[in-house]
């Protein structure tokens, strides 16, 4: 789901700025899906909070030591991928590679004033560079000096992280702890934090299908199961219209931003997890490739968006302009998941070593 998401992110989203304006408001209403960047990084924040605690949910004992190492293993998996996205980003700027601001004055005015034209307005600096993918992505986010405008949902994942094995850390599996867990929800809510309610929805829900619930509870998650296997009919269809069009269900709700893709996140994982045809789709070789690039994805999309592909719309002097941008991406499509599978062969699988490691170092000797 969330590859693609961020397929479209990476294509669909940055091209419609060039489209017309009548074709970019008949797309945006047709497929929210594929106009929504946001649904992909809600996705990717439900999903890794559900993913990183299934081995404690699902464990008799928590070891000592075993959340104290868990920071540090979550600190190198985030660290490294986006530092070697910085740096990557950093080598085309110092190269002059970077012809995102040569397309902006090209397409007018509009384009200089906005998104296309604010980014990367600085000399690069290695140092700069480094403290960026440092110090501005994990604490303090800034869209001036960044070398990579997708890492702020890393200040997010990082800190929603941190909260969670903190609140593990208090509460583990207390009985009671789904009181806590409404607290939480309410306090988020309140402060219009929806990021951190896609944590801490995908926390609630990798304990509620996980752990060992208490005999009523049980029964309830089984019946709920099993209702949702023989209803695959609804199910299924349920699923594809929340993907596709689930953002403009809550269109006249007066919600912040990333609320709805808050909730169309939940609602996802939760159909997904239950439904045998999805799973048996979502598991299929393509899909996990799909899936296991998709953070690569995320990372590179944006460098490779305003080097390669405003260059090669420079170069295509003949043609409309819509058909320069459907050229600029069908060709960008396939670069994006050559250098997204490069990306993760060689740095993403260097991380997951480090940081394994980083775990094993951290973890109290027997």
């Amino acid at each position: 789901m969330a590859f693609w998401v961020d397929a479209d992110k990476a294509l669909l989203s940055y091209f419609q700025d060039f489209l017309s304006p009548t074709w970019a408001k008949y797309s945006t209403i047709a497929c929210s899906a594929f106009t929504a960047g946001d649904l992909s990084v809600t996705i990717f924040w439900t999903l890794s909070a559900y993913v990183l605690f299934i081995k404690f949910f699902s464990a008799d004992s928590i070891g000592e030591g075993v959340l104290f190492a868990s920071v540090f293993k979550r600190a190198v998996r985030l660290f490294v991928p986006c530092l070697a996205s910085v740096l990557f980003a950093y080598l085309l700027l110092k190269f002059g590679l970077m012809h995102h601001l040569e397309l902006a004055n090209v397409l007018g005015k509009t384009y200089q004033e906005g998104w296309l034209g604010s980014f990367y307005l600085f000399p690069a600096n290695l140092l700069l560079a480094i403290k960026s993918a440092v110090w501005e992505t994990f604490f303090y986010f800034s869209l001036k000096t960044t070398y990579n405008n997708v890492l702020w949902t890393i200040t997010n994942e990082w800190f929603g992280s941190l909260f969670l094995l903190a609140l593990f850390g208090v509460i583990g599996k207390h009985p009671k702890r789904y009181f806590m867990y409404l607290i939480c929800l309410f306090l988020a809510a309140l402060l219009q934090m929806a990021w951190q309610l896609c944590f801490l929805l995908g926390y609630l829900l990798c304990d509620w299908d996980h752990a060992v619930l208490p005999s009523p509870l049980d029964k309830i998650r089984n019946w709920m199961d099993n209702t949702l296997k023989r209803m695959q009919w609804a199910t299924i269809p349920t699923f594809i219209a929340l993907f596709l069009w689930g953002k403009h269900f809550w269109v006249t709700w007066a919600l912040p931003k990333l609320f709805p893709n808050t909730l169309i996140s939940f609602l996802l994982l939760f159909l997904l997890t239950r439904t045998p045809v999805l799973k048996y789709f979502f598991s299929s070789k393509v899909m996990v490739w799909l899936g296991k690039i998709s953070f690569g994805l995320y990372l590179v999309h944006i460098p490779i968006l305003f080097s390669f592909s405003a260059w090669l719309y420079l170069q295509l002097g003949s043609g409309t302009h819509v058909e320069k941008t459907a050229a600029c991406c069908l060709i960008t499509l396939p670069l994006c998941l050559l250098v997204a599978h490069l990306f993760t062969v060689v740095i993403d699988r260097l991380a997951l070593r480090w940081a394994s490691r980083t775990y094993s170092f951290f973890q109290p000797k027997k």
